[in-house]
């Protein structure tokens, strides 16, 4: 039998944020309250009222911090922002983030990260408490182990500072590649390899979430480790309707697309050309979507871009595609390229409907796929892409999801993964 851990998750992406990068450390904060362990979750600041989010577990401590200072969220609730709180930014920081996009990011990388000066004068406030021997009542780190979860990376700089200054073991998980990414990759890529390995040096563990990453980051420690996202049992159910492609056919997009790589222009440009009936429904942040409506407007009968959605009708919706759209990396060999496995794939999968894939046959996310039973592809090209909407007016497609082999992916066997690497720091 397992003992009850004491565990600090320090982590940006958490409610009431309501996003894919969210649902990793929901689910574990959550599911290791309700096993019995004591769960604290320092994140940052999202809201003025000190309400606790809905959706987190009673049990779970929540402490949130700005340029430093912490406050313990004890009082009421606040409901989630919707799919992503993106959707309801203002023109002005619409422009804002293209800048970063555009300008920021192709130079600094993922260096440019907003949270960091936040987190500095964070850890400074808590190195002043801890050299003036004060104590912090809302946060008890005796005994505890600290688990840092990026992007961004500035939560694992916060994370190896808490647990130097109050000598906790260390685990940093990553969701994405930091350094030597391909998608936010500068002029500071050194800088960025250097960073990262200081990092990994003062974690007792590494965690990532795809083989490829797994072989990237144990070149920087000998204690990596593969923990693969996965889908909330509670909230991702298979869909049992089958598929009828005599009307129209709805392929959706969930999530962000904010870089070139993640832009479907292979379907997009398949689109202008097919007499395929098909409608093709984005929901999340997506302004390279936007951008590519405003210059091709003949797309706008097919292409519809969506206000967020809470996280139930997300479910809902998914499972009433016909096709749901995966667009990652087509092309490359590096590992960064390889390496992308994000957790919409695994709530495709728990929803068994086929899933499009857009992505390079090299990529992790072929073998899953391919596995499920629901792969679709994987496309490089247009033409590929036209010959595929062809067959759609055959009628003829059919899908036969394993489910013995997608239920693997419950997010409570990863839990199960992460007690026993407590177990062992």
């Amino acid at each position: 039998m397992l003992n009850l851990q004491k565990v600090i998750l320090i982590c940006h992406y958490f409610p009431p944020h309501n996003n894919c990068g969210v649902r990793r450390v929901l689910y574990w904060a959550n599911s290791l309250a309700n096993k019995g362990h004591d769960v604290t979750v320092i994140t940052t600041r999202k809201t003025k009222e000190q309400f606790r989010p809905k959706g987190v577990d009673p049990k779970v401590k929540i402490v949130d911090f700005s340029y430093g200072r912490l406050r313990a969220l004890e009082n009421g609730e606040i409901d989630s922002f919707g799919f992503s709180e993106e959707s309801y930014r203002v023109w002005w920081q619409k422009f804002a983030v293209k800048i970063k996009r555009n300008l920021i990011n192709p130079f600094l990388g993922q260096i440019a990260d907003p949270n960091l000066l936040s987190v500095m004068l964070t850890i400074i406030s808590f190195w002043l408490r801890y050299k003036l021997g004060l104590k912090r009542s809302q946060i008890n780190f005796a005994d505890a182990t600290i688990i840092s979860t990026a992007p961004p990376w500035s939560m694992h700089l916060l994370g190896a500072a808490l647990a130097r200054f109050f000598n906790c073991p260390l685990i940093i998980d990553y969701r994405d590649q930091f350094s030597n990414s391909h998608m936010f990759g500068g002029y500071l890529s050194s800088l960025e390899y250097k960073i990262d390995s200081f990092l990994c040096r003062r974690a007792q563990k590494v965690i990532t979430i795809s083989p490829s990453m797994k072989a990237y980051y144990s070149n920087l420690s000998d204690n990596t480790n593969l923990l693969m996202n996965g889908y909330d049992p509670n909230f991702f159910w298979p869909n049992t309707s089958n598929m009828n492609l005599l009307s129209s056919v709805i392929i959706r997009y969930f999530g962000s697309i904010q870089h070139e790589t993640r832009l479907p222009i292979t379907l997009l440009e398949a689109l202008k050309k097919t007499t395929a009936n098909v409608t093709l429904d984005f929901y999340g942040d997506v302004p390279l979507i936007e951008e590519y409506l405003l210059e091709n407007p003949e797309l706008n009968k097919n292409v519809k871009v969506n206000t967020g959605v809470p996280l139930a009708q997300v479910r809902k919706l998914m499972a009433e595609s016909d096709f749901n759209l995966l667009c990652e990396t087509i092309s490359g060999t590096s590992l960064s390229h390889t390496g992308v496995m994000t957790s919409k794939l695994f709530e495709y999968l728990a929803v068994e409907r086929p899933i499009l894939a857009l992505i390079s046959p090299k990529s992790d996310m072929v073998s899953v796929l391919s596995d499920s039973g629901l792969l679709v592809g994987p496309f490089q090209t247009e033409s590929e892409v036209l010959t595929w909407l062809s067959s759609l007016n055959n009628n003829s497609l059919e899908y036969r999801p394993k489910r013995s082999y997608i239920q693997k992916f419950s997010r409570e066997n990863s839990v199960d993964l992460l007690l026993n690497l407590l177990e062992e720091v």
